[in-house]
């Protein structure tokens, strides 16, 4: 099986590069066999579990767990703020176990940290958020749950990336898969419960498991005895301009959500939802398997213009392709989700040029990103430039009173178009200087 795997990806890179792989080459395409197929194989499970949620909630319930996602999304940000970045690039850069124990438990204890004003501050103005619109106790310790846990995964997932256990990873991620999509099963069916709760507490028990799985790896590695604040300085320093990325990221990973239900209500939330979970969701989840294996494959790298060119000459062979072929996979998709969920061309369009230039601005992102902390200086400038396009946008829409869904997916391609040149411009500029 392996051997075949190889000989097709081998033959892959011939068709896109002309040439042989090397070592480094050969190694990246086996770890992406594992973070791809095996990613894929568990992130099929979930995204099942997500278009069948849709289906079987309908678009109002379904709007209401996508509106407690959208703030356990902005909570896990806030918990997080980029610094798994720094750790999955610190573990990656040394593999002595000695070293990877004192950068992981200093992680933890700065997460810790951030775990603890983050919900200090949470209680403090638990009033003020209970008197939002949508807002009530229970949608409130929901997205707190879920945005722990979200935050977890995040971590958890940066060290098992770092160590590029990626077979284990796939494994774990699989089973996570399994829980959510046969607990949603269980509520629906057999509890008749068809709310909202049926899938967040599915996705709650699943996303459960695979922490518990990722700490049998990672315990190994914690102690709090291996405290530094050296370390702590070290990851935050390298992650700090990612603060600023995490802040904008807030904007594309909840606001949106929050804007719709404000000036649509729920219904209309549950519809862009299902689109939604059909473009942005799915091509969020892609670009992050192909990232768990590529950042830590480049971080080493010498010669990055060598990747800086390839990757342009496979968006030059590729990009007509993949968008023809990203808007029929969404058809198909979008099938799933029943009757009661409208069909737009026009959208499918729309969204298919976002992945297009969300998979592009990506490859170039990370490429800064590797340069330590000047290309990730110069890739939060860019997510700023293109937070500023998204946000400008909706405003025009906004006090002109015409804003849509549609326009909304307008305004998100719109940003990473932008997005794109910029990394690309910014990236060739700093490896001409590396020269």
């Amino acid at each position: 099986m392996f051997n075949k795997k190889n000989i097709l990806l081998n033959h892959f890179y011939q068709i896109v590069f002309q040439q042989l792989p090397g070592k480094n080459v050969q190694k990246f395409l086996h770890n992406s066999f594992w973070s791809m197929g095996g990613g894929l194989l568990a992130f099929s499970f979930l995204f099942l579990a997500n278009i069948l949620a849709g289906r079987w909630l309908g678009p109002e319930e379904y709007g209401k767990y996508n509106f407690i996602l959208a703030i356990g999304n902005i909570l896990s940000i806030l918990l997080v703020l980029d610094i798994d970045t720094g750790i999955t690039y610190f573990i990656s850069k040394y593999p002595e176990k000695k070293k990877r124990i004192k950068y992981i438990s200093s992680f933890y204890f700065l997460f810790i940290f951030l775990c603890l004003t983050i919900f200090s501050l949470l209680i403090l103005s638990s009033f003020f958020l209970l008197n939002i619109e949508g807002v009530n106790l229970t949608i409130l310790l929901s997205s707190l749950l879920l945005g722990l846990l979200i935050a977890n995964k995040r971590i958890a997932e940066a060290i098992i990336r770092g160590s590029k256990k990626f077979k284990y990873q796939s494994i774990s991620k699989i089973t996570e898969g399994i829980s959510v999509l046969l607990i949603l099963v269980f509520n629906i069916f057999l509890l008749k419960q068809s709310t909202y709760k049926s899938y967040l507490v599915a996705i709650l028990i699943g996303g459960t498991i695979l922490i518990l799985l990722y700490f049998h790896y990672i315990r190994k590695y914690f102690s709090l005895s291996l405290v530094y604040l050296k370390n702590i300085r070290q990851i935050f320093n390298y992650s700090r301009y990612g603060i600023i990325n995490s802040l904008s990221t807030l904007v594309f990973k909840g606001l949106d959500k929050i804007v719709i239900i404000t000036l649509l209500g729920t219904y209309q939330l549950g519809i862009y939802s299902a689109y939604y979970t059909i473009s942005i969701l799915l091509s969020a989840r892609l670009i992050q398997l192909f990232v768990n294996v590529f950042f830590p494959s480049i971080t080493k790298l010498v010669n990055k213009k060598k990747i800086y060119n390839k990757i342009n000459q496979f968006l030059i062979k590729l990009s007509l392709p993949i968008f023809i072929g990203y808007i029929f996979l969404m058809r198909i998709l979008f099938y799933f989700f029943g009757k009661d969920y409208p069909l737009h061309w026009n959208w499918l369009i729309i969204l298919s040029f976002y992945f297009l230039f969300h998979f592009s601005a990506n490859l170039y992102g990370w490429i800064l990103a590797s340069l330590h902390s000047s290309g990730y200086y110069y890739q939060n400038k860019g997510t700023i430039l293109a937070l500023f396009v998204f946000i400008f946008l909706i405003f025009i829409a906004y006090i002109n009173n015409s804003f849509t869904i549609e326009w909304l997916f307008i305004s998100l391609a719109s940003s990473k178009l932008i997005l794109t040149i910029f990394y690309n411009r910014i990236a060739l500029f700093l490896l001409n200087k590396q020269e």
